[in-house]
């Protein structure tokens, strides 16, 4: 059996420490990161100890994997535009935290919002209700769309919704569209839906985990994509945009052309979602609050 090398793990361990104390006091490296980062996303990273010490925490691990030793090395790298390189860097410095129906009472609000789309829809003469999740990040925002849609139009056969799921983090979608969590990350979820929307798996160590049923995957469509670009590329309006928790990363200059740009994406009479806490990013021509942080755009 080979000996546990705990010296050797002892050392590694300390040489990302000190690569980690090192990286937070790199002030010229860091401006440098911030503006890159900046100029492919649009993501803008205020400027102070705060910064620094959230960039030295999210890089440190990608400079040792490639045995570099501080941000010039790695933006040397950067450089060169290898779309790994650059995918690897915008997937660590964005954040990826979410969770099944954040924010819930968004969801409670969708019930009657959704109500509404489908007497629209059937005086209209239209089969397809379209949705965009914007920032969907690994997916459980998308599915828990696509759950509560699905919950709406049960009685509604002649109905039906696709829901385009877009994040700029290429490996966060890889990991959303296998539709495979954790016990933990379902723990908020009612039993009932974990039971008609769920199937219980384990991975290779047993442990448990849960697979999106497929008649909800099949809703869903998960693309690459950058809040940054301008024009939008739709061909087709939405009928409901949820972009939450992602505006607060960009300058009040940059948010407001996103926030634009959503609202030409909706169709008339379609609403925009946006996080509790991005409500002052808001304040597009056509768009009128229906309750916080939710928006109708002019019909």
């Amino acid at each position: 059996m080979k000996k546990f090398n705990e010296q050797g793990l002892k050392s590694r361990a300390e040489q990302n420490f000190e690569l980690f104390n090192a990286l937070q006091k790199d002030r010229q490296g860091f401006n440098t990161l911030r503006e890159m980062l900046h100029r492919w996303t649009g993501i803008h990273l205020t400027d102070g100890p705060a910064s620094q010490l959230k960039m030295a925490n999210r890089l440190t691990r990608v400079l040792c994997r490639h045995e570099l030793r501080n941000y010039q090395q790695y933006a040397e790298r950067l450089r060169a535009e290898k779309p790994g390189d650059i995918a690897e860097f915008v997937s660590a410095m964005t954040t990826n935290t979410t969770r099944f129906f954040r924010e819930g009472s968004h969801f409670e609000t969708l019930r009657t919002i959704m109500a509404e789309v489908i007497e629209t829809k059937k005086r209209d003469k239209s089969h397809e209700i379209r949705v965009w999740c914007a920032a969907t990040s690994t997916g459980e925002e998308a599915y828990t769309l696509a759950i509560s849609v699905n919950e709406a139009l049960h009685s509604e056969p002649d109905l039906k919704a696709k829901i385009l799921a877009t994040d700029i983090d290429l490996s966060a979608l890889q990991r959303a569209a296998t539709g495979i969590y954790s016990q933990e990350r379902l723990a908020k979820l009612e039993p009932s839906l974990v039971r008609k929307y769920f199937s219980r798996c384990e991975n290779a160590d047993g442990e448990a985990h849960f697979q999106v049923q497929p008649q909800i995957q099949k809703m869903v469509h998960f693309a690459p994509f950058n809040l940054h670009t301008n024009p939008y590329p739709f061909e087709r309006g939405f009928d409901i945009i949820f972009c939450r928790n992602v505006l607060i990363y960009f300058s009040q200059e940059t948010a407001q052309k996103i926030i634009e740009r959503l609202t030409g994406a909706l169709n008339p009479g379609g609403y925009l979602f946006v996080g509790h806490s991005e409500v002052g990013y808001v304040r597009a021509a056509g768009l009128k609050m229906k309750e916080y942080s939710i928006y109708r755009k002019s019909a």
